[in-house]
């Protein structure tokens, strides 16, 4: 699923999959984080 938000902004910066491997490993509302994260960013 980490994907999905890495192809919508046309990314591929393996820190930043790193980064959203290990939110959503830890808990399912990180996930939301994540998408905040990354469109802030």
């Amino acid at each position: 699923m980490y994907n999905a938000i890495i192809d919508a902004l046309g990314m591929s910066d393996l820190n930043l999959i790193d980064f959203n491997i290990s939110a959503l490993s830890s808990s399912p509302s990180s996930e939301a984080k994540v998408s905040i994260k990354v469109e802030s960013d």
